[in-house]
Protein backbone atom coordinates (compact mmCIF):
# COMPACT_ATOMS: atom_id res chain seq x y z
CA UNK A 1 0.00 0.00 0.00
CA UNK A 2 1.46 3.10 -1.10
CA UNK A 3 0.24 6.90 1.09
CA UNK A 4 0.22 9.39 -1.69
CA UNK A 5 -0.83 12.93 -2.47
CA UNK A 6 -3.42 13.07 -5.58
CA UNK A 7 -0.75 14.64 -7.34
CA UNK A 8 1.56 11.92 -6.57
CA UNK A 9 -0.85 9.38 -7.89
CA UNK A 10 -1.65 11.78 -11.09
CA UNK A 11 2.08 11.39 -11.92
CA UNK A 12 3.04 7.57 -10.93
CA UNK A 13 -0.59 6.57 -13.56
CA UNK A 14 0.33 9.01 -15.92
CA UNK A 15 -3.48 10.37 -15.98
CA UNK A 16 -5.04 14.06 -15.59
CA UNK A 17 -7.00 15.47 -13.35
CA UNK A 18 -10.26 14.75 -15.07
CA UNK A 19 -8.88 10.98 -15.70
CA UNK A 20 -8.04 10.72 -11.97
CA UNK A 21 -11.33 12.02 -10.79
CA UNK A 22 -13.63 9.79 -12.97
CA UNK A 23 -11.79 6.52 -12.04
CA UNK A 24 -11.99 7.49 -8.37
CA UNK A 25 -15.49 8.43 -8.17
CA UNK A 26 -15.99 4.66 -9.93
CA UNK A 27 -13.53 3.49 -7.56
CA UNK A 28 -15.33 4.26 -4.96
CA UNK A 29 -18.69 2.92 -6.29
CA UNK A 30 -17.19 -0.46 -6.75
CA UNK A 31 -18.18 -3.38 -4.01
CA UNK A 32 -15.05 -4.55 -1.95
CA UNK A 33 -12.64 -1.82 -4.04
CA UNK A 34 -13.97 0.99 -2.49
CA UNK A 35 -11.84 0.51 0.49
CA UNK A 36 -8.55 0.78 -1.85
CA UNK A 37 -9.48 4.68 -1.44
CA UNK A 38 -9.63 7.07 1.89
CA UNK A 39 -9.58 10.97 1.66
CA UNK A 40 -8.34 11.81 5.29
CA UNK A 41 -8.19 15.54 4.11
CA UNK A 42 -9.30 16.99 0.69
CA UNK A 43 -5.72 17.38 -0.23
CA UNK A 44 -3.93 14.00 1.51
CA UNK A 45 -5.50 10.71 0.42
CA UNK A 46 -4.35 6.91 1.17
CA UNK A 47 -4.71 4.54 -1.76
CA UNK A 48 -4.33 1.31 -1.22
CA UNK A 49 -2.56 0.87 -4.74
CA UNK A 50 -2.66 -2.83 -4.81
CA UNK A 51 -6.18 -2.95 -4.81
CA UNK A 52 -6.27 -0.09 -7.31
CA UNK A 53 -4.49 -1.96 -10.13
CA UNK A 54 -6.15 -5.21 -8.80
CA UNK A 55 -9.77 -2.79 -9.53
CA UNK A 56 -8.17 -1.68 -12.84
CA UNK A 57 -7.77 -5.33 -14.29
CA UNK A 58 -11.38 -5.91 -12.88
CA UNK A 59 -13.04 -3.13 -14.76
CA UNK A 60 -10.58 -3.49 -18.01
CA UNK A 61 -12.09 -7.33 -18.00
CA UNK A 62 -15.80 -6.56 -17.13
CA UNK A 63 -15.86 -3.40 -19.67
CA UNK A 64 -16.69 -5.86 -22.71
CA UNK A 65 -17.02 -9.14 -20.82
CA UNK A 66 -20.39 -11.14 -22.15
CA UNK A 67 -20.25 -12.73 -18.39
CA UNK A 68 -19.05 -10.06 -16.33
CA UNK A 69 -17.46 -11.06 -12.80
CA UNK A 70 -18.66 -9.54 -9.47
CA UNK A 71 -16.00 -7.75 -7.50
CA UNK A 72 -15.75 -10.26 -4.80
CA UNK A 73 -15.46 -13.34 -7.38
CA UNK A 74 -12.33 -11.59 -8.85
CA UNK A 75 -10.70 -10.70 -5.60
CA UNK A 76 -11.21 -14.94 -4.95
CA UNK A 77 -9.50 -15.71 -8.20
CA UNK A 78 -12.34 -16.58 -10.04
CA UNK A 79 -11.74 -15.30 -13.70
CA UNK A 80 -14.57 -17.58 -15.72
Amino acid sequence: MAILSKQEFVDKYGMSATTYHRRMKKLRETECFNMAYSAVTNKEIIIDTDLYDQWRMWYAHNKNAARPIKPRDWLAGKRW
